[in-house]
């Protein structure tokens, strides 16, 4: 029976000395594409799927076999890369795998004797975003060169949203034949009516600061709407390494905001869904691979500022309103329209309809099962 390996060591919780996906936009897709199939589709998936593991990922949720691999306590991106396809063939040792799903970005090797090449494309923001390259140390940048080849010559990628595959043709000159488009899955929580109806909900930043996400836009949208009289506070969620988090207190305070800026850092579901639904989330990319946050803020019954990333306007059309993240009182403008609009139902059911479950699933079988006689 035709079995396809998939990579689940990106979901290894973060040690400090490798992982890190698992709390990202990466392994926030990789478990709910393999939620959704193991859910949906539980007697195909268990058949015809082969999650690759650590022991500290147990996949509770996965009817089927898998199989436990190791890894070395290096970053994939410096050295783990190496070793990590080694070790996933010992783990794998007898076992047929007719393809292999690659699920990491920074570990682009597959193990030996693992057939057809898959290899899931999250973004090619090192090759949009001005610098991007340039800034990757060089074993990294030699690393993402290596990614970029097994995208090139591998049989099918999976790109994350339509945008991606675009990219994909564009850059790397990929047919649309090679290429499948699988949404992650997203349960949807149903309106409540707890979302903050009041003129001044608070600001909210999901997400790593990275430069394309533009984390200073949200504090200088703070800014504008504190002149303009409103009493509101910006919350950014998410882990900030040293340095972006100084910047961002630095520019707080330089605006006279900075007793109204909060860092929490990482929030559970639970929470994460209360701050979405009390408060306006600001999204001022200029270039995303998908936007998990915006999508997640509409589920959860919230609402969203978007910038101008395209593909925003591909998973979330009108259920957001749109803002240059270079002009403050744009999205204070759209943050003000938001906060005295009621939630509009249809919508939230449209975004839903798009990533339910049923739908990922659906989507993936029909990316895999290419590669099943």
């Amino acid at each position: 029976m035709p079995v396809i390996a998939v990579d689940a060591t990106p979901l290894t919780p973060y040690s400090g000395a490798f992982g890190g996906h698992a709390i990202r936009g990466i392994g926030r897709y990789l478990t709910s594409v393999l939620t959704s199939l193991a859910g949906e589709q539980p007697d195909w998936a268990a058949a015809h799927v082969l999650p690759v593991r650590t022991a500290d990922v147990p996949l509770a949720f996965w009817r089927g076999d898998t199989v436990v691999t190791r890894r070395v306590r290096l970053r994939p991106q410096d050295a783990g890369w190496l070793s990590g396809p080694v070790l996933d063939r010992i783990a794998l040792g007898r076992r047929p795998v007719d393809a292999w799903v690659a699920t990491d970005p920074t570990a682009p090797l597959a193990p030996p004797r693992t057939g057809f090449s898959i290899v899931v494309c999250y973004d090619l923001i090192p090759l949009l975003y001005p610098n991007a390259m340039a800034t990757m140390r060089r074993h990294r940048r030699a690393v993402y060169q290596l990614y970029l080849q097994r995208l090139r010559h591998s049989d099918l990628v999976i790109a994350i949203s339509d945008s991606v595959a675009d990219d994909l043709g564009r850059w790397l000159h990929l047919g649309r034949d090679r290429i499948a488009v699988v949404y992650p899955g997203l349960v949807a929580a149903p309106p409540d009516g707890t979302a903050d109806s009041s003129d001044a909900p608070d600001l909210l930043f999901v997400g790593v600061p990275a430069a394309h996400k533009n984390p200073g836009a949200a504090v200088d949208t703070l800014a504008e709407l504190v002149r303009r009289g409103h009493d509101v506070r910006l919350r950014f969620v998410g882990t900030h390494p040293a340095p972006a988090r100084q910047d961002l207190v630095e520019r707080a305070a330089g605006a006279g905001v900075g007793d109204r800026v909060d860092y929490l850092d990482q929030a559970d579901d639970e929470r994460l869904t209360a701050l979405y639904r009390s408060s306006v989330l600001l999204a001022p990319s200029t270039v995303e691979g998908l936007g998990l946050a915006p999508i997640e803020a509409l589920l959860a019954g919230g609402r969203a500022v978007c910038g101008s990333a395209p593909v925003f306007r591909e998973t979330l059309g009108d259920a957001v309103e749109y803002a240059d993240p270079a002009e403050a009182g744009a999205a204070a403008n759209a943050y003000e329209k938001l906060a005295t609009t009621p939630l509009d139902v249809a919508h939230h059911e449209a975004v839903a309809a798009r990533f339910a479950p049923s739908a990922s699933a659906a989507a993936t079988m029909d990316a895999l099962g290419r590669f099943i006689g």
